[in-house]
């Protein structure tokens, strides 16, 4: 069984063949979507620029993503001036037919749409984290109407996406730290949840079917019936050192596909040998009924005989018939 065949079938719980170190994607975003995509040419460590949201971003350490900084909604009053991006213009969205027919083999892969930091991540970028908290508990409306801009350009982009039949929908918005949730779970059922909703909802009735991921780091177990409930078909990066992956396990077989779990630190600093041990456990642990995509619990630099000792333990003991 070919890699997309087998994914799509161990998503929909249709008799898969074999656990999968990856997700056979190739991948659609908007132009703003990442904060490379505004980099100018050429700039390197120390360069800064601004992004289609207005937000800065500093770049200070080779192979880290760049910080984001001077939000443009710190100050209530900056949101009745600001101009939000156009999901339709062709600065934004015109990159997605070059991207399309650059794909190679497209019936070998499966078309994802990103919607890298959704609401969330941001909201936060565009206003502040500890604004945003603020406005979250004591501002519902400030905090709704930034929210609510941020749910209409994703629907907006959704639409975008659409013309080219995505089969795959990657969302993305980190509401763990290691130890417990980042956000309260009832603000996060009172303001995300439901704009997710609408999002997920625009996909589904206009193509039944098709596969929805979540990204959500850190501690994330306090949410799992929240993306149950929202049809949330994939849930990454289900961080070993931040949850207790026995019982995400538990609480998901049959609901939902989990992805990723190998612990990071065992990647990174590990022996070939402690990671294919740590992949046999995660697969034991996450996969014996399938549901699970088996690789890093974070996308890090890690030692290229690791990569390969992670590849080539899931291919010979991932088999499930």
């Amino acid at each position: 069984m070919d890699e997309k065949t087998n994914f799509f079938r161990l998503v929909r719980r249709d008799n898969p063949e074999f656990i999968p170190w990856r997700i056979p994607a190739a991948g659609l975003h908007y132009y703003g979507c990442n904060p490379d995509d505004s980099r100018p040419e050429g700039a390197g460590i120390g360069s800064r620029w601004t992004d289609i949201w207005n937000v800065t971003w500093d770049w200070e350490l080779e192979g880290v993503m760049p910080f984001p900084k001077n939000p443009p909604l710190a100050e209530r009053g900056a949101l009745d001036a600001y101009a939000w991006p156009d999901p339709h213009s062709p600065e934004i969205s015109g990159c997605l037919r070059t991207q399309f027919e650059a794909i190679v083999d497209r019936d070998a892969k499966v078309l994802a749409a990103s919607h890298r930091s959704t609401l969330f991540e941001r909201a936060w970028k565009l206003m502040g984290m500890d604004t945003l908290m603020v406005a979250m508990l004591i501002d519902r409306p400030w905090a709704e109407a930034v929210l609510d801009g941020l749910t209409e350009f994703a629907l907006g982009i959704a639409e975008e996406y659409l013309a080219y039949d995505p089969d795959f929908v990657g969302m993305g918005d980190d509401l763990g730290t290691q130890r417990g949730p980042l956000v309260n779970p009832e603000l996060v059922r009172e303001l995300l949840v439901p704009r997710y909703r609408r999002i997920i909802d625009f996909y589904r009735e206009r193509k039944p079917g098709i596969v929805i991921s979540l990204h959500s780091c850190g501690q994330v177990t306090e949410f799992l019936d929240d993306f149950i409930d929202l049809g949330i078909d994939v849930l990454n990066p289900i961080q070993a050192r931040a949850n207790d992956l026995g019982e995400m396990r538990r609480r998901t077989q049959g609901r939902m596909t989990l992805e990723g779990g190998v612990d990071t630190a065992v990647m990174a600093h590990g022996t070939p040998e402690e990671v294919r041990a740590e992949v046999r456990t995660r697969i034991e642990q996450l996969g014996r009924e399938g549901e699970y995509i088996c690789h890093p619990d974070q996308a890090m630099p890690f030692p290229e005989e690791n990569r390969q000792a992670l590849q080539e333990t899931v291919q010979e003991y991932g088999r499930l018939r």
